[in-house]
């Protein structure tokens, strides 16, 4: 008997904390929902038929602030069943959007290139993009690495490899 009023009990806390999370965060569904809205807008100017992943817009606080941040990722995206429309020789185009203080989000960036990796720095979040070889002074054949730290919305270089 104890048992079964400890689960339920358990189970009452989980709900109340789970309602507490919603009310809480309103803002930032919303925000991330306008931002995945504008996404699919930017693919219908070229696709009847779009699919977005999941987890195509990648949330990372990438600028130190607190606030969750978004980068997309196009290799989840389908245009009329074509994976990564995006895409080609360059990399594909990734949109960085930052968010701002009222729970919205605005781009700061798009850049081309093949992947990234974030780590921490100093206690800040970095970005490592590999891109093509020319932004790096090298071959087209060749790839190279630029890291990045984002502060605020503006975007500083630290070093290219």
């Amino acid at each position: 008997m104890t048992l079964r009023l400890f689960r339920i009990q358990i189970v009452q806390i989980f709900l109340c904390a789970l309602s507490l999370l919603v009310v809480s965060f309103p803002a930032l569904a919303d925000g991330i929902d306008q931002v995945r809205r504008i996404e699919i807008r930017h693919f219908a100017k070229s696709c009847r038929k779009i699919d977005l992943a999941a987890d195509y817009l990648h949330q990372i606080d990438f600028n130190n602030d607190g606030l969750t941040d978004l980068i997309t990722e196009p290799e989840l995206a389908a245009c009329d069943g074509v994976k990564a429309p995006e895409c080609n020789l360059l990399g594909c185009p990734h949109r960085f959007y930052v968010q701002t203080d009222d729970g919205s989000y605005a781009m700061i960036a798009e850049m081309q290139f093949y992947s990234y990796t974030t780590y921490r720095r100093y206690g800040n979040t970095v970005l490592a993009l590999i891109v093509q070889g020319p932004y790096c002074g090298r071959s087209t054949a060749q790839t190279c690495k630029i890291t990045y730290r984002i502060r605020d919305k503006q975007i500083i270089e630290l070093k290219r490899e």
